[in-house]
C-alpha cells in the first residue's frame, strides 16, 4: 500500500478516538517500521496522541518511542507531544519529557514540541513550573523554544500564575519583531523610540529627529 495512503489511514484513526481502540496496535507497528519514511511514522505518533482514552493503555509503548535514541528525533518529537496529549496517564514520564527539552543536541524544533507536551500536562508539569520559565528567560535559547517555553506556563494556568515571566516574554516578543525589521538602521530607531524619555526629548526638539 502506498505511504501515503497508510499515512491518510493513520491520521483518520486518530480523529476516531475509542472507535479506532481495537487499531492501536497496527498504528505502533506502522511507526516501528524503519522502513517507513520519517514524516509518515513521525505523523502516525501523532494520530496516537489524538485517540486520547483509546490510546492510554500503550503510554508505555509511546514512551519507549520517545525514549529510544535510535529512533528518528523528529518521531521522538511527536512521541513528546503525545504523551502531553494524553495528560494523565502519561503523568510518571513529565522528568523524562524535561530532559528531552534540557537537550541542547536535539533540534530546535524538537525541543519545541517537549515544551509544549508539559504545558498539556497540566497538574503533573506544575512542579516543574520554574524549570520551564527558566528556559523562557535564557537568550541563549532558541526564540522558538523559549515561545513553546511561555505557552507552555500560560496553559499550566495557576500553578504559574504567581510567577513573573512578563520579562523574559517581552525580551522574546521585541527580539522576533526586531528580526522582522528590514535594515539595523530600522532597529536602531525603534530602540531609541521605543523609549519614552527618548520621545519626549524628540518632541522637544524637532530638529534633532
Amino acid at each position: 500500500m502506498d505511504v501515503y495512503v497508510r499515512l491518510n489511514a493513520a491520521s483518520a484513526l486518530g480523529n476516531l478516538g475509542q472507535a479506532a481502540a481495537n487499531h492501536v496496535p497496527e498504528i505502533l507497528n506502522f511507526i516501528k517500521d524503519e522502513k517507513v519514511p520519517t514524516y509518515v511514522r513521525s505523523d502516525a505518533v501523532s494520530a496516537l496522541g489524538n485517540l486520547g482514552q483509546a490510546a492510554a493503555n500503550y503510554v508505555p509503548v509511546i514512551a519507549k518511542i520517545f525514549k529510544d535514541e535510535k529512533v528518528d528525533a523528529f518521531v521522538r518529537s511527536n512521541a513528546a507531544s503525545a504523551l502531553g496529549n494524553l495528560g494523565q496517564s502519561a503523568a510518571n514520564y513529565v522528568p523524562e519529557i524535561l530532559n528531552f527539552l534540557k537537550d541542547e543536541k536535539l533540534d530546535s524544533s524538537v525541543r519545541s514540541n517537549a515544551a509544549s507536551a508539559l504545558g498539556n500536562l497540566g497538574q503533573a508539569a506544575a512542579n516543574y513550573v520554574p524549570e520551564i520559565l527558566n528556559f523562557l528567560k535564557d537568550e541563549k535559547v532558541p526564540a522558538n523554544v523559549r515561545s513553546s517555553a511561555a505557552s507552555a506556563l500560560g496553559n499550566l494556568g495557576q500553578a504559574a500564575a504567581n510567577i513573573d515571566c512578563s520579562h523574559g516574554w517581552a525580551d522574546l516578543k521585541e527580539k522576533q519583531f526586531l528580526s522582522n525589521l528590514p535594515t539595523m538602521k530600522a532597529r536602531k530607531r525603534w530602540r531609541f523610540f521605543s523609549k519614552p524619555g527618548n520621545l519626549v526629548k524628540t518632541w522637544r526638539d524637532s530638529e534633532k529627529i
